[in-house]
């Protein structure tokens, strides 16, 4: 006969927790079946769901034999390719997430539901993009805790979506660095020309101003020759008056007679002579001293070779997409783990609802027993 759970001392409302547990302890066998049935059905849920997985991949600088072909290119002092440098700006992109939601967009690395809005959809992107952990070196030697390279940590759906979201992730982070690279050198070049073609404007103008100048002395020097050819013919002073009085006197040149001394003294005949002398010089720019050093500026500047010098280093360094390089990282070595935190989970709340179902269940049917006991006798 089944044991009545009914208080029959109806002016006592109180529950008999005792009287229960006794109960629940000789429905054990039940409680036990449900909630075996109930983790066996969770453990086939895991396993046909294949839960998520946990990666982990290494992020190295490149070795010193692929930068190589980066040295000359560095020797021009116009960009800095060390494997320090280009792991830095990988990582750095990799810290703005751009590439990690590109790469879940394109890989449908999160799928989406119907009954999801898209920028729900978005949001839900994000945030898994935001949860993906960029891990720094460690290398405490006194706890033995050592991790000598950055490392890139993330969940994923499975193995496969793992290594094409990665995998996706890593070259568009490539590919933005080579071309944020190329835009860097592409600029320096048009500075390098709009520098070039200031410089050389600003020659050209400086010889065209010395060139001027020179025209402006020589027109005062033939108009201060023409009043003194003038005065000699007036006073008929043919021939150099000073040397002609003076005895024993070394011929002076005209450019070094004393100020103080009226030039005409020299004779029509020798200021005549300049004047044709000046007015017939074949090349101007040779009695022009300012355009020896401007003449050299200007060759100093027409033979710069940095553009040459770069082209042939950009040549060496062969910068395209397939052999640019800013990171080593082992797609195939990287290391999956299943997310047994997920799982855990899951037959731990399977079990719960195992023991609540079939406590339930048994105490139900012990109450139907006792209805029926008490109703039919």
């Amino acid at each position: 006969m089944a044991r009545s759970i009914v208080q029959t001392d109806h002016s006592d409302d109180e529950i008999d927790l005792f009287e229960i547990a006794i109960y629940l302890w000789e429905g054990k066998a039940w409680i036990l079946g449900a909630t075996l049935l109930s983790i066996l059905a969770g453990a086939i849920f895991v396993l046909i769901q294949k839960p998520p997985v946990i990666a982990t991949i290494e992020i190295r600088p490149i070795l010193a034999h692929d930068l190589m072909q980066y040295q000359q290119l560095n020797n021009t002092k116009i960009v800095s390719l060390t494997g320090t440098e280009l792991l830095g700006q990988f990582l750095d992109e990799l810290q703005l997430r751009q590439t990690f939601v590109q790469a879940m967009v394109s890989t449908n690395f999160l799928q989406k539901d119907a009954s999801v809005s898209e920028n729900l959809h978005k949001r839900k992107i994000a945030r898994s993009a935001s949860g993906i952990k960029i891990i720094a070196p460690k290398l405490n030697k006194v706890q033995n805790n050592i991790q000598p390279f950055w490392q890139i940590k993330f969940k994923a759906p499975s193995e496969d979506k793992a290594i094409e979201f990665i995998s996706l992730s890593f070259s568009l982070t490539t590919e933005l660095l080579l071309s944020n690279l190329k835009s860097k050198i592409s600029a320096w070049e048009k500075s390098h020309h709009l520098l070039q073609n200031r410089a050389e404007f600003n020659i050209i103008q400086r010889k065209n101003n010395a060139i001027d100048d020179y025209n402006i002395v020589i027109k005062n020097r033939i108009s201060y020759l023409g009043e003194q050819l003038a005065f000699a013919k007036f006073l008929e002073i043919k021939n150099n008056f000073l040397m002609s009085t003076v005895q024993d006197s070394t011929p002076i040149p005209v450019t070094n007679i004393s100020n103080s001394l009226p030039f005409y003294f020299r004779g029509y005949l020798a200021i005549q002579k300049e004047m044709n002398q000046i007015k017939q010089r074949p090349n101007i720019e040779n009695f022009i001293p300012a355009l020896v050093t401007i003449d050299q500026e200007f060759r100093t500047l027409k033979q710069n070779k940095q553009i040459k010098y770069l082209n042939e280093a950009l040549a060496v360094a062969n910068l395209s997409s397939e052999k640019f390089n800013a990171a080593n990282f082992d797609i195939v070595g990287m290391k999956i783990e299943n997310d047994s935190i997920r799982s855990s989970i899951i037959l731990l709340i399977c079990t719960f609802i195992g023991l609540l179902a079939g406590s339930i269940g048994y105490l139900f049917w012990q109450g139907m027993q006792n209805f029926k006991h008490e109703k039919f006798g």
